[in-house]
């Protein structure tokens, strides 16, 4: 058998004079003007808060207090590129010594072609090279697999 709770017709009363003081506000022209003032400035609030969030966020990208702010990404590429540059003009420089040995050696052959015209001078280079000693496998290690064999098994365990 469930006992009912008895209502308290206190609290049913204070709830309908709540309800009827709200309807009054919810009639009257300044209470909306009031809540849309309260709603804007809650929105200016929430608006200037971004931007401050913004503005630490972008200030940390140009300064130089850590190393994933712009200014230092820029100047780590900015030495790589030089390191790089370096290099190549050091391999410039080996290229043009090589070109100039190169040419000194053609002229050379040249005039070597010129004082004894009854030598033939191969000018071209050889197709296939010379690796008559090459072996693949100097030390004859047996291979472990059988013919046909592979070593990606088609089972798994």
């Amino acid at each position: 058998m469930s006992e009912e709770c008895p209502r308290n017709p206190k609290s049913s009363q204070h709830t309908n004079k709540l309800l009827s003081k709200l309807a009054e506000l919810s009639k009257g022209t300044t209470t909306w003007l009031w809540l849309l003032i309260i709603s804007m400035a809650a929105y200016i609030a929430y608006q200037q808060a971004q931007i401050d969030e913004l503005a630490t966020r972008v200030y940390g990208q140009y300064n130089m207090s850590d190393m994933d702010s712009f200014d230092y990404r820029i100047t780590n590429l900015e030495h790589i590129s030089n390191a790089h540059a370096a290099r190549l003009k050091v391999a410039e420089k080996d290229i043009w010594q090589l070109q100039k040995e190169t040419h000194a050696f053609q002229w050379r052959l040249m005039q070597l072609e010129w004082l004894h015209p009854e030598l033939a001078v191969p000018q071209e280079t050889p197709t296939k090279p010379d690796l008559k000693d090459f072996t693949s496998n100097p030390g004859r290690v047996p291979n472990p697999l059988q013919p046909g064999e592979s070593i990606f098994n088609e089972e798994t365990p």
